[in-house]
C-alpha cells in the first residue's frame, strides 16, 4: 500500500474505540504485522502504533483479569496466543494487497490522534512565559520539523483536518491540570503567577505530558530528517522481535539495502547549539556516525571521533577507556542526515561484536568534555539481523 491520500476521507471515522475488547487489540496488531512487511506508514507512525497496541491489550478484560488474580496466567497466556494467531491469520491472508487498506488506514489514524496531541502539548509548554515553571523551549529546527509533519497531516485529512485538530486540541488540554495553564494577568501591584498551585497530582501529568511532547519531537525530527536527505524510514524486526528504524535510499538506487539504526538518535549541545546523532550499521557492517541539528556543523573535525570497545572493566569505571581498544573514524562519502558524518572501520563492528560481554563508547570531541558520548552494549547490537 503506497503513502497516498486516496483513502483520506476514511480516516476521520477509522479509528477504533478502544476498550476492553478483544477484536480492538487484534485489529492494531494485525495492522503492526501488516506494516512490517508493507511498510506502508511512516515510522513515527508505527512506533505510536505499537503503543497503541499495547495499550489495548492492557485494556481487554482478560488483561485486568489477570492483574486482580480472577484469571490464571496460564488462562490468560492461552488466550492471549488465541488473539495473536488470528492477527496473524489475518495480516497473511491481506499481505500488501487492497485488503490491508482497512488495518492500516485504522492504524494511521489512532497514530495521528497520538502523535498530534503530543505535539500540540510541545507548542503549548513552548509558548508559556519563560519564567513560567512548566515553560519548556522548542530549539527552532524541532519545531520547523512539526510544522512540516502538520503539513503532512493536513494533507491526509483534507477537508476533514479542522475537525480532526479541534478534537485533539479538546483531548490535549483535558489532559493537563489547570496548573498547566497560564493564568490571566495580575492586578497591578500584585505578584504574577502562573497557573494554579500544582498537587503531586498535578506534577505527575504535567511531566508525562513534557515527557510525552519530546519523545514525538524527537522521533518527528528524525524522520523529517531523514525524508529531506533522500531516505525512507522503515520498521525492522530484530532477531529479538523488537523493532529498530532501518534507513533505505528513497530513490531506488539502492532497493532492500538497509541502514538499522543501532543506537539515537541522541541529542548533546556543541558550541551553544545542539545536535543529534545516529549511529547506524552501514553496508559490510560499518558503523556509520550520522549527526543533524544547528550544531553539528562543529563536528567537522574527524580526529575527534574515537571508538572505545572493552570486554572487562565496567562502562564509567575509570579504568575503562586505558583497557580498551580505541578506533578513529574517518569522514564517510557515503549518504547521511544533513551534518558531518563519519565511518569507523570494520574491525571495530568485530571488537565490539565478538567480544563476550563487550561494551563500547562513542566519543566525539576532545578534551575531558566531549560534545558528545553514546554506549553501546553487543548484546543490543548483535539481535539486528546482519544483511
Amino acid at each position: 500500500m503506497a503513502r497516498s491520500l486516496a483513502f483520506a476521507a476514511a480516516l476521520a471515522c477509522a479509528a477504533p474505540a478502544l476498550g476492553a475488547d478483544r477484536a480492538d487489540y487484534v485489529t492494531l496488531r494485525t495492522a503492526e504485522l501488516l506494516n512490517l512487511k508493507c511498510a506502508a506508514l511512516k515510522y513515527v507512525e508505527h512506533t505510536y502504533l505499537h503503543e497503541a497496541v499495547i495499550t489495548a491489550l492492557d485494556s481487554t478484560d482478560e488483561s485486568i483479569n489477570l492483574i486482580t488474580g480472577d484469571m490464571s496466567r496460564e488462562d490468560y497466556d492461552a488466550w492471549k496466543q488465541g488473539a495473536d494467531d488470528e492477527a496473524a491469520q489475518k495480516a497473511a491472508e491481506a499481505g500488501c494487497t487492497s485488503a490491508a487498506n482497512s488495518y492500516l488506514l485504522t492504524a494511521r489514524a489512532k497514530a495521528s490522534e497520538d502523535i498530534f496531541r503530543a505535539m500540540l502539548l510541545a507548542f503549548h509548554f513552548n509558548t508559556l512565559p519563560g519564567d513560567d515553571r512548566n515553560h519548556v523551549a522548542l530549539p527552532a529546527d524541532q519545531q520547523a520539523s512539526a510544522e512540516r509533519y502538520d503539513g503532512f497531516l493536513q494533507q491526509v485529512y483534507g477537508e476533514s483536518y479542522p475537525a480532526f485538530a479541534e478534537a485533539q486540541r479538546q483531548a490535549a488540554a483535558a489532559s493537563l491540570p489547570a496548573s498547566a495553564m497560564p493564568s490571566a494577568e495580575p492586578e497591578e501591584g500584585a505578584l504574577p503567577t502562573f497557573g494554579a498551585i500544582a498537587t503531586i497530582d498535578d506534577q505527575d501529568r504535567i511531566l508525562l505530558a513534557q515527557s510525552a511532547a519530546a519523545k514525538v519531537l524527537q522521533r518527528i525530527e528524525f524522520e523529517v530528517t531523514a525524508e529531506s536527505n533522500g531516505w525512507l524510514v522503515k520498521p525492522l524486526q530484530t532477531q529479538t522481535g523488537a523493532v529498530v528504524p532501518a534507513l533505505e535510499r528513497a530513490d531506488g538506487s539502492a532497493p532492500g539495502i538497509l541502514y538499522p539504526v543501532w543506537a539515537g538518535p541522541v541529542a548533546y549541545a556543541s558550541g551553544g547549539a545542539e545536535f543529534r546523532l545516529a549511529l547506524a550499521r552501514a553496508p559490510e557492517s560499518v558503523i556509520r556516525v550520522m549527526t543533524y541539528g544547528a550544531g553539528a556543523a562543529s563536528l567537522a573535525d574527524a580526529s575527534g571521533v574515537r571508538f572505545y570497545v572493552a570486554g572487562t572493566a565496567p562502562y564509567g569505571d575509570p579504568g575503562f577507556r586505558a583497557g580498551a581498544s580505541v578506533f578513529e573514524a574517518t569522514p564517510s562519502s557515503g549518504p547521511c542526515l544533513g551534518g558531518p558524518c563519519f565511518d569507523l572501520p570494520h574491525d571495530a563492528t568485530v571488537a565490539l561484536l565478538d567480544g563476550e560481554g563487550a561494551i563500547a563508547e562513542l566519543v566525539m570531541g576532545s578534551g575531558d568534555e566531549p560534545a558528545g558520548q553514546v554506549a553501546l552494549r553487543a548484546s543490543e547490537l548483535s539481535r539486528v539481523p546482519v544483511q
